[in-house]
Order: structure tokens, then sequence, then C-alpha cells
């Protein structure tokens, strides 16, 4: 899918989303909800669109209280960090499962929080440090050319 219609496919959905609320009729809408989207030029000069949220329909829930988490992925020229808001959260309830291509963040407190990121590039999953303060989780890992895969957590 190109550009514009990435951009047509989400003011579609945004304004059926205000049509079906100003109707008094939010159908899928559950409280509270977050939608939202960012848009990165990559280094190939390509924009990319990411949307999160807690009302995207794409992404399976495991549970009614699970949320998926506001994240950012930034790319440096030799690692790789993630920030990622948990407000409620637990250094202690904090799980990472990380390989070289993807990241699974899990997490609990007085919510659960669920997220699978697909890297955009390769990474050293051994590598993986993380840090938590004030329900921000800052995750960096370095980036790699062959394979491995690392866990790290707490306890649930």
């Amino acid at each position: 899918m190109g550009f514009e219609e990435d951009f047509k496919e989400m003011r579609e959905k945004i304004d059926k989303m205000l049509r079906s609320f100003f109707k008094g009729k939010p159908s899928n809408l559950k409280s509270p909800f977050v939608y939202g989207f960012s848009v990165r030029v990559g280094k190939d000069g390509i924009p990319k669109i990411r949307e999160f949220g807690t009302m995207k329909p794409t992404v399976e829930r495991r549970d009614p209280i699970e949320r998926e988490p506001v994240y950012d992925v930034i790319e440096g020229d030799e690692q790789i960090f993630i920030t990622v808001d948990l407000p409620g959260a637990t250094p202690e309830k904090i799980r990472l499962r990380a390989s070289e291509r993807v990241i699974t963040i899990e997490a609990q407190g007085y919510r659960r929080y669920w997220k699978v990121l697909d890297m955009p590039e390769r990474v050293d999953a051994s590598s993986l440090s993380w840090t938590f303060n004030n329900g921000v989780l800052d995750i960096s890992m370095n980036k790699r050319t062959r394979s491995l895969t690392s866990t790290s957590s707490g306890k649930f």
C-alpha cells in the first residue's frame, strides 16, 4: 500500500469513529481509549506509518484489561532504542523477550500491557538492556548480523 493510500485509510477510520461518536453510538469504543499514528521517514527516505492505541481492531487482546502501550522506536547508527509508557507497572512485573527481529513486551501493575514490536533492523538480543523509572521503560539493543534469542523478566 502506498503512502497516499495509507493516509486515505487512516482518514476513513477517523471519520467513521467520529461519525459514530457524535451520533451517540460509539459501537466499539471502550473507556478509556487511545488511537493515534506516527509517521517517520526511514534512512531509505520512505515514510513509515505506525498506528497505536487500545482500539486498533487488528491487535488481538488476550485479556479485556490488557492495553497496547504507547511507544517510540529510535534507530541509531549502532543501536536501537525503544521507549515505552507503562503507567502503573512495576519493574519486577516486566517481561521482555527478544530475537533478532522482534521484541515482546509484557508488564503488569494496575493494568496489563502487551506489545510485539518488529525491529527496523536485526538486533543482538543478548545485548538487551533496560531501565524503568516513573512508568517509562527504556530499552536498548545493539544492531547485529547473526541470530540470537534472549529473555529478560521480573516475576509475574
